[in-house]
């Protein structure tokens, strides 16, 4: 049970099988198990680094600070000494064990660091040379997207599945600063965090399509979102709805099932920022609901300063789960 982050744990008492169990509990006491058990383990399995990390060591190589390389996502690393002459060279250096557990995490590279997080949570600055751990750090949830680092002051940033944004150091692993970003049910993380300035970009998806099939299920009332954070203190500046509050727009014929709309419109993917650093552009997914929304399967930019939308394109029209 202690390799369940912290939100399953969450989950499991509010909802899941031990509810019964945990009724009399209050929000309060639920939060203090769930840490507790969260935080008692001791991933020992991993090698751990027998010598210093080195602050030279961080900033005198090659670097891949996020998942699109830069806040444009070109993806481009024109210092690379891997080409197509040699990329067919490559030899198998070390493997690193995370116990069966799936890292849908990308990594991420400062220097002689690689930055990785797993679907327990945890996250591991992996020397780049030999594959041990110089420090581990678990968050409250899942890591489905890539961590960011900042390298102006080598904070690195990771969201978690529920929504929760944590900035740690990227020298020790220790927390800076942890702040719980505006959710609504079903809203979690799959996109990965992009940084300008001082302005850390966060997109928001929604699980609700999954379950927007099931026969009683009041489809659909979420959206998916991008939301803006003071990357010093990790305080929210804006927060852009894709969509409007969603309305009641009928029943189910069969199951008179009440149906809500406009819905939908997830952010499954990284947000880009042009390079004069003043728009945010990002993608959005299918509507969940007739009549489908204009600002579903769309492209749109926002005003990164406040978060107003400039301008949105679609590219399919009428598109409803």
């Amino acid at each position: 049970m202690s390799w369940a982050t912290k939100q399953e744990l969450m989950y499991v008492m509010n909802e899941g099988k031990m509810k019964a169990q945990s009724s009399h509990l209050s929000d309060q006491q639920k939060e203090s198990i769930a840490d507790y058990i969260s935080n008692s383990i001791d991933d020992n399995q991993i090698r751990k680094c027998k010598f210093s990390l080195e602050n030279k060591g961080i900033l005198g190589r090659n670097h891949w600070v996020g998942w699109g390389l830069n806040h444009t996502n070109n993806r481009n690393q024109i210092s690379s000494v891997i080409n197509s002459n040699n990329v067919n060279k490559l030899k198998f250096k070390w493997a690193f064990n995370i116990q069966g557990y799936e890292s849908r995490s990308p990594p991420v590279v400062l220097g002689d660091l690689l930055i990785i997080g797993t679907n327990r949570g945890f996250v591991y600055a992996l020397d780049r040379e030999t594959g041990c751990s110089h420090w581990s750090y678990r968050a409250e949830g899942k890591l489905r997207n890539s961590p960011l680092i900042n390298l102006e002051d080598l904070a690195v940033y990771i969201v978690d599945e529920g929504l929760v944004v944590h900035s740690i150091n990227a020298l020790d692993g220790k927390l800076n600063w942890k702040s719980p970003v505006q959710r609504e049910e079903f809203n979690f993380s799959t996109g990965s965090p992009v940084l300008m300035n001082s302005k850390l970009i966060i997109p928001i998806s929604t699980i609700e399509t999954a379950v927007a099939v099931l026969p009683f299920h009041e489809c659909c009332k979420s959206s998916g979102a991008i939301v803006a954070l003071d990357a010093k203190n990790g305080k929210v500046i804006w927060y852009h709805r894709v969509l409007k509050e969603a309305k009641l727009v009928g029943k189910r014929f069969i199951t008179r099932v009440k149906k809500f709309a406009p819905a939908g419109a997830a952010v499954w993917g990284t947000p880009a920022i042009d390079d004069s650093g003043t728009k945010v552009f990002f993608g959005t997914a299918q509507s969940t609901q007739s009549p489908a929304s204009k600002f579903s399967d769309a492209i749109i930019a926002l005003d990164i300063k406040d978060g107003r939308r400039i301008w949105s394109h679609q590219t399919t029209r009428k598109d409803a789960h």
